[in-house]
């Protein structure tokens, strides 16, 4: 059996009002969610789309900018080289060691402290320079052992202490010495060469 619609059925008055504006809500909420929010959602995505493009092109513009002043800051560290009476001398790492143990031995009889121990560190390779580092330990008095830190920090070429220690040496007559090890690291010009491998070669035996 068929069922026929008859709009004479439908109600009247209030409850065809409400009625009414039941199936308006229906229809606007279809619209709603066929329609308006799939725009919505599209136009949202450009847009942030869009703005992740502004941002790239501003830090792009910005590094642009920045480019020249990098370049002429580069092109002028690589054209000034420290001061020769900065670098240690030495044509290999074992002739800047013997020259740099040297110097302290010299600062250290200078200030009147004694060098009880050297021992020359692997050289280590810094851009285009050559890290030459000595541990030693040197016996003085307080007062001989700052002498000698700051002879060595003022000296020349450019030396500079990474590690220190101080610990108590024996009596020296009146007064307590003390046995200060530390490292001082310089550098020479230049990489490594055919002697220092053959240096190293026969340290590893």
């Amino acid at each position: 059996m068929a069922l026929r619609f008859d709009p004479a059925d439908l109600p009247t008055g209030r409850d065809g009002r409400i009625l009414a504006l039941g199936l308006l809500a229906v229809m606007l909420g279809l619209v709603w969610l066929l329609l308006v929010q799939p725009l919505i959602g599209l136009y949202s995505a450009r847009e942030t789309a869009l703005q992740g493009r502004m941002r790239y092109a501003a830090h792009m513009v910005a590094l642009a900018a920045e480019l020249p002043a990098a370049r002429e800051e580069a092109r002028a560290a690589r054209s000034q080289a420290p001061p020769p009476n900065m670098i240690l001398a030495g044509a290999n790492d074992s002739i800047a060691a013997a020259n740099l143990e040297s110097l302290i031995d010299g600062y250290s009889h200078s200030v009147g402290a004694t060098l009880i121990s050297t021992e020359a560190l692997p050289p280590v390779q810094v851009g285009r320079y050559r890290r030459i580092s000595l541990h030693l330990t040197a016996r003085a008095n307080w007062e001989k052992l700052i002498q000698l830190l700051a002879t060595i920090e003022r000296g020349t070429p450019r030396m500079s202490i990474p590690s220190l220690q101080v610990q108590a040496g024996p009596l020296g007559g009146a007064e307590q010495l003390l046995d200060m090890s530390l490292t001082v690291d310089a550098f020479r010009a230049g990489t490594a060469t055919t002697a220092d491998a053959a240096t190293d070669a026969e340290a590893s035996q």
